[in-house]
């Protein structure tokens, strides 16, 4: 169960760490991390987004022709601000219980810095978890910092709150024990239009290579090392999995 520190401070959440974010600067962000991962061409999926927060990106969805989406955030103070901004269809609700009681209802579940709040003993409940909301095939998109970025003691200890942060071995661990397949995983580069986004991704893109080459070097691998700050994972469920 969740700590009683930790409670104490998602029930200030708001004030105490996250404050009211901007909407339009986080649009392509949400675009880039959750919109082109989104299951197509099944009519009309149930997304579920976990920790949704202020319900940015249940509006986002809905605004982008996604009818069927919802949100649950474990902080109170969240969910009063979702609701102030005009948030439908979120509420605030426990991971563990809200599986229990809706196992099985969604096509899609979305939790953007989510699964760094918990600590290493519960990863494999909180992955059975989302295995458990999801119908087979259904699809996983997360967002979490990234264990293998030179910054991710930025992220790690940015919150009181966080637990344990991840690599794309790791995430590909816990999937494997969890019913999930198809598992991949995304560097979080900047994103955006306009001349200053295209000159932070033209350094980004220099500053990437030189952060990657010593590791090309010591390990001989010329791929598959993501260096960002965070990274996206997603995967599907096994259509074979009961859970």
């Amino acid at each position: 169960m969740t700590p009683d520190y930790r409670a104490a401070l998602y029930g200030s959440y708001v004030r105490g760490h996250q404050g009211v974010l901007p909407e339009q600067p986080n649009l392509p962000r949400m675009a880039a991390d959750v919109l082109r991962h989104l299951p197509q061409g099944r009519g009309n999926p149930k997304i579920l987004d976990i920790g949704c927060g202020q319900g940015m990106l249940v509006r986002f969805l809905l605004r982008n022709g996604y009818d069927d989406v919802s949100g649950i955030d474990v902080s109170a103070s969240q969910i009063a601000l979702a609701l102030q901004l005009g948030t439908p269809n979120v509420e605030h609700a426990d991971l563990f219980e809200f599986a229990g009681r809706e196992a099985g209802s969604c096509d899609a579940l979305v939790a953007l810095d989510v699964i760094e709040h918990f600590d290493r003993a519960d990863v494999q409940r909180v992955f059975d978890a989302f295995s458990r909301l999801l119908r087979p095939g259904g699809t996983l998109i997360l967002r979490t910092p990234n264990g293998s970025s030179p910054y991710s003691g930025r992220y790690l200890f940015s919150d009181l709150t966080h637990g344990l942060i991840y690599t794309n071995h790791s995430l590909d661990q816990v999937a494997a024990v969890t019913g999930f397949t198809d598992v991949r995983v995304y560097p979080v580069r900047p994103v955006g239009s306009g001349a200053l986004q295209r000159i932070r991704r033209m350094l980004w893109t220099i500053i990437e290579a030189l952060i990657v080459a010593p590791l090309v070097v010591e390990t001989g691998q010329l791929r598959g090392h993501i260096v960002t700050q965070n990274l996206v994972c997603t995967a599907v469920k096994d259509t074979a999995s009961m859970t």
